[in-house]
């Protein structure tokens, strides 16, 4: 390489950082939807619980017409693990009245932050965009907490 191709230490930097930005902007850009890393939704299809991909948070639960359930999780996390089936059974308890989120707190940490998450499972019932309730933790026993925070919300 001769040494009109070679950069200063500043301008390689210059030159990488106009590279990441350009590859971010290329991949928020494009014309199909992706998933935000991390979130996803409970839906029962066929009568089996399954998770899809959300785009976008923020969107998917403050325009939400539904209270939406939002469940603050990590896939190595015992007591997550354990509210899983009954967070599931929610979804089939209140099809079409109840809108579960999941995010992932290892793969979503911005939004965990964002929302002070300290302790998982952490729930958040959100409201027109509001949050009208929160449970940290989770055993069995509080399987009528849940119900009475969601019946107070769902019409």
């Amino acid at each position: 390489m001769t040494a009109s191709h070679r950069f200063s230490r500043p301008a390689a930097a210059a030159l990488a950082l106009v590279a990441v930005l350009a590859l971010l902007l290329t991949s928020c850009s494009g014309g199909t939807t992706k998933s935000q890393a991390g979130v996803s939704q409970l839906a029962v299809e066929n009568g089996a619980v399954k998770e899809i991909g959300v785009a976008d948070f923020t969107t998917a639960v403050k325009d939400s017409s539904l209270p939406v359930l939002v469940d603050f999780y990590a896939t190595w996390c015992p007591p997550c693990k354990a509210s899983a089936p009954f967070i599931e059974s929610l979804a089939e308890t209140y099809e079409g009245k109840l809108l579960i989120v999941r995010v992932d707190t290892d793969k979503a940490q911005a939004l965990a932050s964002q929302y002070g998450i300290q302790s998982i499972p952490t729930f958040f019932l959100i409201d027109d965009g509001t949050i009208q309730g929160k449970l940290v933790g989770y055993a069995s026993s509080m399987d009528q907490d849940f119900y009475d925070l969601i019946d107070a919300h769902v019409g």
